[in-house]
């Protein structure tokens, strides 16, 4: 066993073909990825995985694969916002992120970059659908729609609502009386 691994974790398992120099690499996904790109998002990978301890990792190299696998997903600029020293997920994690943790930080990224594309989209499809209600709009008449906000504000102001730029109801003026008014109101007092 080996002196930098801990007797309860299991050795690596893995084809001693593929692992060697010469070996021939199985691929098998449809897809043959870039071999610029892989060397890329490798060293992006190391970009991250250099930012912490070695041994804060469970297996160092196995996460180091899973993360590039991760990284293929997304686009450069995505990738690169990721992994970047200041703007990257090293910069929010004060320990390392795990996969899941990494992928939310990309898609967040992604929802971030695509917002104003999807934005201008959406409201130019509102706009489209607005001028589609107004050409086909059969409503009521403007004066017809201005009688019945006017009904509707008369039953709201006989409930109490007043409205901005109604006049303000007249307070009763305070009457003062006199002490010969009060005495025959109340009758006369103790004195």
């Amino acid at each position: 066993m080996e002196d930098d691994q801990d007797r309860y974790w299991t050795s690596k398992n893995g084809s001693q073909a593929n692992s060697k120099q010469g070996a021939s690499k199985t691929v098998t996904s449809p897809a043959v990825p870039d071999p610029d790109r892989l060397l890329w998002l490798q060293g992006r990978a190391r970009m991250v995985f250099a930012s912490y301890r070695k041994d804060d990792f469970a297996d160092p190299e196995i996460f180091n694969a899973a993360l590039v696998t991760v990284l293929e997903r997304y686009s450069d600029k995505i990738v690169e916002g990721a992994t970047n020293y200041i703007t990257g997920i090293q910069s929010t994690c004060k320990f390392p992120p795990s996969i899941a943790e990494m992928t939310e930080f990309c898609n967040e990224l992604k929802r971030r970059a695509d917002f104003p594309t999807h934005y201008d989209e959406r409201s130019r499809k509102q706009l489209e659908e607005r001028a589609e209600l107004e050409r086909n709009d059969k409503t009521e008449p403007a004066d017809h729609r201005k009688a019945v906000v006017d009904r509707a504000m008369a039953e709201m102001r006989a409930k109490g609502f007043a409205f901005e730029g109604d006049e303000k109801p007249s307070l009763t003026k305070f009457n003062r009386y006199s002490d010969d008014q009060l005495r025959a109101m109340y009758g006369k007092g103790d004195q």
